[in-house]
């Protein structure tokens, strides 16, 4: 999972290795910390919380977690080849703190690796002191990728 702020800062936390409760109570510490931080926030990852199923007691106590700290969830198309939204990108929903995320896209990668997720792709822009400008950020470039 990676957060960006004004400075770019990253952080990892693991769903995968606990329970999403414990996941539920860390990420909820590592947000009481980071909403303290002034300026734009993004976090997008690989949360393994299927959140497509709103009477999920899981999902329940992850939304609760997010609607604690007024964020917003992009994603709502699923991202594991197996179904369901495991991968998430999460801002802020306040409009003075908001990025605007437009063109999230979800697309198989099946092909080009061996994950069993799908790649999600958003385009975002925000203003920060030195003014307007577009950064292109990647996380993997598929193409060159050698499946052989």
């Amino acid at each position: 999972m990676v957060s960006t702020l004004g400075t770019h800062s990253v952080r990892s936390c693991t769903a995968a290795l606990s329970t999403v409760s414990n996941f539920c109570n860390d990420f909820d510490d590592y947000l009481d910390e980071l909403i303290q931080l002034p300026g734009k926030m993004i976090i997008a990852g690989d949360f393994n919380i299927h959140v497509e199923d709103p009477r999920d007691p899981d999902t329940c106590k992850f939304k609760a977690v997010l609607d604690r700290y007024n964020l917003r969830q992009w994603v709502d198309s699923p991202t594991h080849t197996g179904g369901g939204t495991l991968d998430m990108v999460l801002t802020r929903r306040h409009d003075g703190d908001a990025i605007n995320i437009s063109n999230t896209e979800v697309h198989s990668t099946a092909m080009a690796t061996s994950s069993d997720h799908l790649l999600v792709k958003f385009s975002c822009t925000y203003s920060h002191e030195l003014g307007q400008q577009r950064i292109l950020k990647t996380g993997r470039c598929i193409k060159h990728i050698d499946i052989s």
